[in-house]
């Protein structure tokens, strides 16, 4: 699915399978779902998931499983579930994430994005740790490796 919104910006989702339930008019289920939304700031946003629910009518968009989204040059996301709000530009999640942004990787029970994702602000209680210089020349990401403690 290719196109444009009513801002000019434009999008482009790909999944694997969709399907409309009866139970539940209005809402596009995606399987194997991924993408790429461009931002008013002209940075785009590309995500992947396992699924994701579309409401037709708000256009909103429910990321689940093992969803990775990334503001290319800015941050990168990884949860299992986060609501995408094309409106505004912003994101949000309830469930725990882990957000990398420059050198540091940050974990929270959850959040949120303003000003299409120019701003993010946590909920709750969160765990910060920076990358060493190994890791910013091409050694695994952080959460990709055991917890490392000072």
């Amino acid at each position: 699915l290719k196109g444009q919104d009513e801002q000019g910006r434009r999008y482009e989702i790909r999944a694997a399978s969709s399907l409309r339930d009866e139970n539940r008019k209005g809402t596009v289920f995606l399987d194997k779902v991924s993408g790429r939304i461009d931002a008013s700031d002209g940075v785009p946003m590309i995500f992947s998931a396992e699924r994701a629910e579309v409401d037709e009518k708000t256009r909103e968009v429910v990321l689940i499983g093992q969803v990775r989204i990334e503001k290319a040059g800015k941050w990168q996301l990884r949860g299992e579930r986060v609501i995408f709000n094309p409106d505004s530009n912003d994101l949000r999640a309830d469930t725990p994430v882990v957000v990398r942004m420059n050198s540091a990787v940050i974990e929270a029970p959850g959040m949120h994005t303003r000003n299409g994702g120019a701003v993010i602000v946590f909920n709750g209680k969160v765990r910060t740790r920076f990358e060493t210089a190994g890791a910013a020349s091409g050694e695994a990401p952080l959460q990709d490796r055991p917890s490392q403690r000072p």
